[in-house]
């Protein structure tokens, strides 16, 4: 266990320091309106990304644990599926390039895309070795392509210094995290080109697809509604702010990562020692999260500088409303692993739905009333509601709220 937890918080510290250490350059080289369409490209590929995915990311894993043996047709049954999603997301970003072939907006956004896609589809085959404790593998190659992303975009702003270059920059990392990551499964477990009944996987697979479809939407549609609505200073602001939120995600996906497996164990196994192993985590991620956020808040000032340089000083008038959003996201984050090893991604997703709902309706109302301000308090309060609902429907169906 200390072992998978290691190599997974390398994987996720590693690609949060690479993106981190990306948008500290960026800050650095762009003007914050270059800086918040460079953030609102990769904000949209990631949407589409996740369509891409359709949940392989939560239920591959579980699926081997269940089926070590049927690795090699399990892992190569999610790799079709997606293609056959790429090919898809590829179709529509084509048609948006024949309507907007002039716009260098769209140009970044679909090489982005694309990128993200590549992504993906190498992230299928390291996702198996999860569900086997061979998180080392998985480990090394996100390692070796942030490294490799870090060399090739800090050369082209040495040399090109443009948003297009930047995109074209991942894109060729990506493409070769894919060939290497295909190249290294093929090795030890081979390769199955037996084409599934694409129809019936992607019925099967809606409840988690559906989910993590609903979830990327309800983290991002921020992005999208208040680049319309405020000026582009401003939204490159929010957008500097949110990569604070996002920076969460290296403990989210080490704790995502280790806990699922081993709570859907204990889930089907032992339910006595499942619900005493939540509690204990759910305090601990907890106590993680209020601390995480009032330093945040204290040390605002010198994090912001710190981080994106004196042109987004303004922006540590927004970073209490950030602090909260921060804690509210640990607060949840149990819950959510919860509803997903027993077995409700429906209701997680009814939930996410009709917060998404919630948070649109707010947005579009505050955010065009008070800009930033009433875009992170629409914010808060949809997470609010979401984790609310969430934790209640636990209550009812384990007996407590593990806290």
């Amino acid at each position: 266990m200390k072992k998978n937890f290691f190599f997974s918080g390398l994987t996720h510290i590693t690609t949060v320091l690479t993106g981190y250490f990306s948008f500290f350059i960026y800050a650095r080289f762009f003007s914050v309106y270059e800086f918040g369409i460079l953030s609102y490209c990769i904000a949209l590929s990631m949407i589409l990304g996740v369509f891409v995915d359709y949940g392989y990311n939560t239920k591959l894993p579980i699926d081997i644990s269940k089926d070590v043996s049927g690795i090699t047709r399990i892992t190569f049954k999610a790799f079709y599926c997606k293609l056959s999603l790429s090919i898809i997301v590829i179709i529509l970003i084509s048609g948006i390039t024949i309507f907007e072939a002039g716009n260098k907006e769209t140009q970044i956004l679909i090489v982005f895309v694309a990128a993200k896609i590549f992504y993906i589809l190498g992230k299928t085959f390291l996702s198996a070795y999860r569900a086997i404790n061979r998180f080392d593998v998985e480990s090394k190659y996100n390692t070796l392509n942030n490294i490799l992303l870090i060399f090739l975009v800090t050369l082209v702003l040495l040399k090109l210094p443009s948003l297009f270059y930047i995109s074209l920059a991942y894109l060729v990392s990506r493409l070769i995290f894919l060939a290497f990551s295909a190249y290294r499964f093929v090795i030890d477990f081979g390769y199955c080109l037996s084409i599934p009944k694409l129809k019936n996987e992607h019925i099967e697979m809606i409840p988690y697809a559906s989910q993590g479809i609903i979830a990327i939407l309800f983290s991002n549609v921020d992005t999208v509604i208040l680049k319309e609505l405020i000026d582009p200073i401003s939204f490159g602001l929010h957008q500097a702010g949110t990569k604070y939120v996002a920076a969460t995600i290296v403990f989210f996906g080490v704790i995502y990562d280790v806990l699922t497996p081993k709570l859907a164990n204990l889930y089907i196994s032992n339910k006595s020692k499942f619900k005493r192993y939540l509690r204990t985590s759910n305090r601990t991620i907890f106590l993680i999260g209020a601390s995480t956020a009032l330093l945040i808040y204290f040390f605002r000032e010198d994090l912001v500088i710190l981080s994106f340089g004196l042109d987004f000083e303004p922006l540590e008038e927004f970073m209490w409303l950030f602090s909260i959003l921060i804690f509210l996201r640990f607060f949840g984050l149990m819950y959510n692993i919860c509803l997903t090893v027993t077995g409700h991604q429906k209701e997680r997703s009814t939930y996410l739905f009709y917060s998404l709902i919630i948070l649109i309706t707010l947005q579009l109302s505050l955010g065009t009333a008070y800009g930033i301000i009433g875009i992170l308090l629409s914010r808060i309060a949809a997470n609010f509601i979401l984790f609310s609902a969430e934790s209640i429907f636990i209550k009812r169906k384990l007996g407590s709220f593990f806290l």
